[in-house]
């Protein structure tokens, strides 16, 4: 009995396997048949289609941890007692979704590099934090810097910083 459904499902799997190639074969020759007619009904030569500019992809805070190497970084993920605790400081119209401390533990002078990571539901309030972050970095870290990307913003005096482009 074990043989027979086990053959079963073999021979399903096969059948789905040729049907989904032939799917695929018959979308590529229907185009290419439909092309050919557009062709035949216009006497004028056809261009070469013309790429759509290609969007950057959006940074998200995983991207932007992943440029602070793990060797070097550590990163303190805030709870969501901790991101409340922040929230009840800021006037802000939606919330704060992450927070997270990059601190480097590798190097040895004073002060470290560190960088806060904030994600923000509402680009707004992550505009208005920028502004804000951006005037504190400027007098108090001698190479500090603050970048925005959407809706988040990521300040602090780490170099790793200076690599994100904001947007």
């Amino acid at each position: 009995m074990k043989r027979i459904a086990s053959l079963f499902i073999l021979i399903c799997l096969l059948i789905c396997l040729f049907a989904s190639c032939n799917v695929q074969d018959a979308s590529e020759t229907t185009e290419a048949s439909t092309d050919a007619s557009t062709e035949r009904a216009t006497d004028e030569p056809t261009e070469a289609p013309t790429e759509a500019p290609t969007e950057k992809e959006k940074m998200t805070v995983k991207k932007i941890l992943a440029l602070f190497d793990d060797k070097v970084y550590f990163k303190q993920i805030y709870t969501q007692e901790m991101i409340a605790t922040i929230r009840e400081k800021l006037v802000l119209k939606g919330d704060i979704l992450t927070v997270v401390h990059v601190i480097d533990l590798k190097t040895e002078t004073d002060p470290r590099p560190w960088a806060y990571v904030y994600e923000f539901s509402l680009e707004e309030d992550a505009v208005a934090f920028e502004e804000n972050r951006r005037e504190f970095v400027d007098a108090t870290e001698e190479n500090g810097s603050c970048v925005r990307c959407g809706n988040i913003v990521i300040y602090g005096s780490s170099p790793t910083i200076a690599t994100i482009e904001a947007e």
